[in-house]
């Protein structure tokens, strides 16, 4: 008897959980993570932390994360990202991007961003687009320039960079599947075959603009975590490191649970005790 009345409370507790997750899809405009994360987890994976997302006319204009207080706000304009301002302990650094119309690729592709600390302009840089590459160039130091290759899909192939580093991306199935760094090392990632909430259109060139950033800011940790979230059909459930030199990096599997709509509304990653809630609108 004593069993069986722990079996009616498991199952109680599994329906209020389930009805839990059935009542947070009520639409795919994603809100909020709520995370029981530590800095010490992914550090450079907004995913992983308390997040929320404020939207504008159905476009992101604010994205807050827990991640050392950093806030990105963003200006959209013709379904474009045109200013990304990053707020970091009262510090303001804010990017402006423009574009022009490309024929061979039938879409919009960028020509000059301006980077701003505290509303002084601090550098601009030229973007020269010839079919299949972009050269980023530093107006006022040519010693200071990028190359961006692209696929046939549009798609970045690969970045070299100032330090003469060598990113290149590899995509399966319309997810990026791995990134190679300098030819040393290369991390892989794998997927589930549900819908990631992050690749709207409402998010269109985001993850773009984001590898823009993070390449002018020359910092590689964040270039090797940007992992193309706004961009990927379907939601990372392992990050694998091959011979990377440092130990501040480490594999991570996670496991979702989904609703209906099959959009992941908790994410669990069970060798660091880490759980993530997916609020949606």
């Amino acid at each position: 008897m004593k069993n069986l009345f722990f079996i009616i409370i498991l199952l109680v507790l599994n329906s209020c959980e389930q009805k839990d997750i059935e009542d947070s899809n009520s639409s795919d405009k994603i809100v909020e993570l709520i995370s029981n994360n530590s800095i010490s987890i992914s550090p450079n994976d907004f995913t992983n932390f308390n997040t929320e997302i404020l939207y504008n006319n159905d476009n992101i204009s604010i994205l807050k994360t827990s991640i050392s207080d950093l806030e990105y706000n963003f200006i959209v304009q013709n379904d474009l990202i045109s200013e990304c301002s990053l707020v970091i302990n009262s510090q303001i650094i804010t990017y402006k991007f423009s574009y022009e119309f490309y024929l061979g690729t039938n879409s919009q592709k960028l020509n000059n961003i301006k980077v701003f600390n505290t509303n002084q302009l601090e550098k601009e840089y030229s973007v020269n687009f010839d079919g299949f590459r972009e050269i980023i160039e530093n107006t006022n130091d040519s010693n200071e320039f990028y190359a961006v290759i692209f696929d046939e899909f549009n798609r970045i192939r690969s970045i070299d960079t100032r330090n003469s580093r060598a990113i290149k991306y590899t995509y399966v199935n319309n997810n990026l599947s791995s990134i190679d760094i300098n030819y040393e090392y290369r991390i892989d990632f794998g997927y589930d075959i549900k819908k990631n909430p992050f690749n709207l259109e409402r998010f269109k060139n985001l993850s773009d603009v984001l590898i823009y950033i993070n390449m002018l800011k020359g910092d590689e940790s964040l270039l090797k975590n940007n992992y193309n979230i706004f961009s990927n059909d379907n939601n990372i459930t392992s990050i694998n490191i091959n011979d990377y030199p440092h130990n501040d990096f480490q594999n991570i599997a996670y496991e979702f649970q989904y609703n209906e709509l099959e959009y992941p509304v908790k994410k669990i990653d069970s060798k660091n005790a880490l759980i993530v809630k997916y609020i949606y609108e």
